[in-house]
């Protein structure tokens, strides 16, 4: 099963969902594959798997496809537990693949027979945009995981991820569905009752 960890607004959690679910898979004896499509590298970084080769990584997987993606996988410190390193050089995605449903394919054709039966989940930690990289991951994926925080601001991005989750529906991948809407940061607050004592 493929799952994106999506949704264009940042700060609401997306590279916690996906280590803290990937994790939890892992600890269930699941083989899990993280792949962090996001530049700023907070996934890789935590794992402690940053990809700074200027030569070998993720973004030039993608853009001719003669880095295969499975030279990528690495293992980290938890058990069945990998990762597929982002790379700062994704940054450039947008600029060199500006017609995205041009190359929206290109994460999908990487991700070979062979690297889906290996793993029982691969998790796809999106970057903070509804760009080329958020479009690949949703045509590979079967289900999206949006996480939002509490508040009417985050409400307003769903609609604009829904919507680009179904123009993929439409046109490269009719299967992908939402699996959920996943609130985060929520902290409950409890309001000490004061009760007046009556003398008599």
């Amino acid at each position: 099963m493929i799952l994106s960890v999506a949704n264009h607004k940042g700060g609401v959690g997306k590279t916690t969902t996906a280590l803290t679910l990937g994790h939890a898979l892992a600890l269930l004896d699941k083989r899990v594959l993280l792949i962090d499509l996001d530049p700023q590298m907070n996934l890789s970084k935590t794992l402690e798997r940053s990809n700074w080769d200027k030569l070998v990584n993720i973004h030039y997987a993608l853009r001719d496809g003669e880095i295969p993606l499975s030279s990528l996988i690495q293992n980290t410190r938890i058990p069945n537990l990998d990762i597929v390193p982002s790379s700062e050089f994704l940054r450039a995605a947008d600029v060199e693949f500006f017609h995205k449903y041009d190359f929206a394919l290109r994460l999908r054709q990487q991700l070979t027979d062979a690297i889906r039966e290996d793993y029982d989940f691969i998790l796809i930690d999106c970057p903070p945009a509804l760009n080329v990289l958020t479009v690949n991951a949703l045509v590979a994926s079967d289900y999206v995981i949006i996480p939002i925080t509490p508040g009417m601001y985050s409400l307003f991005g769903i609609e604009m991820l829904t919507q680009e989750i179904a123009e993929a529906r439409k046109t490269l991948n009719t299967s992908v569905r939402v699996l959920g809407v996943l609130i985060t940061n929520f902290e409950q607050y409890t309001e000490k009752r004061h009760t007046r004592k009556q003398y008599t």
